[in-house]
């Protein structure tokens, strides 16, 4: 069924990972991905409608991606192997190519029975959940579901393909060839986790930049974190001068 789509018109008003001095404490890859992107974006948004946790996940996607552009950049290398040959593959993207102006907050299913029921798109709160090994998935897919009714297991493949379909960054791959064998390939992507990753090799350098700059001028982690980024980068370009 086609997806319920409506406008997304709100900024998330984001910042760069490593600006702040929160930011040292925020360790990207901690923890399940949907409490670890949660984190971040509490820390790298403005917005204040609700916590990051309670975002339907394509939203926590596209400002999680925009954090991701704001610190790195929008280019990006993947990273990937052939499944026929085993050759190493990298792959040149871009990051602004996967975002989105318009977002689906619910979609139409039809269900095994003829009966049409509205889903929504879940939260980070609902995917926390799922992972819990106590709690039954059809149950915790079941409340997404408007009217509620008796679910069959049909239903609930029905259901997650129509998820699917209204999301499909979530179950994203990425169509290639190998350049050492000819293979024609279809690789999975976990867009979100890659954003983790990106934004996880930021965190050492930050630490870095606080060492020197606090080993040289015998400032304060507060101190260093309080300089905007570009005098930070002004001064630790001048320290490796004088040591050039």
């Amino acid at each position: 069924m086609t997806p319920d789509r409506q406008p997304q018109t709100e900024s998330y008003a984001v910042r760069a990972y490593g600006a702040a001095l929160d930011d040292v404490g925020i360790d990207p890859l901690a923890g399940p991905c949907p409490d670890a992107a949660a984190r971040v974006l509490a820390a790298c948004s403005a917005a204040t409608d609700a916590a990051p946790l309670d975002w339907q996940v394509n939203r926590r996607l596209q400002a999680l991606l925009e954090v991701t552009i704001a610190t790195r950049g929008p280019h990006w290398i993947h990273s990937a192997q052939c499944t026929a040959c085993g050759a190493a593959m990298d792959m040149p993207l871009r990051l602004d190519d996967f975002l989105q102006a318009v977002l689906p907050t619910q979609t139409l299913c039809r269900l095994d029975d003829g009966r049409e029921v509205t889903v929504a798109v879940p939260t980070g709160a609902d995917q926390l959940g799922w992972l819990d090994d106590g709690a039954r998935a059809a149950d915790l897919l079941a409340h997404l579901v408007r009217p509620q009714g008796p679910l069959s297991d049909a239903d609930h493949a029905a259901i997650e393909a129509s998820l699917e379909a209204a999301d499909p960054l979530r179950t994203l791959e990425i169509k290639t060839e190998c350049p050492d064998c000819g293979t024609g390939l279809s690789l999975p992507l976990d867009l979100e986790m890659a954003c983790l990753a990106l934004l996880a090799t930021r965190r050492p350098e930050l630490l870095d930049d606080i060492h020197l700059l606090a080993m040289t001028y015998h400032w304060s982690e507060a101190e260093i974190m309080a300089i905007p980024p570009d005098r930070r980068a002004a001064y630790l370009s001048r320290i490796e001068g004088a040591w050039a």
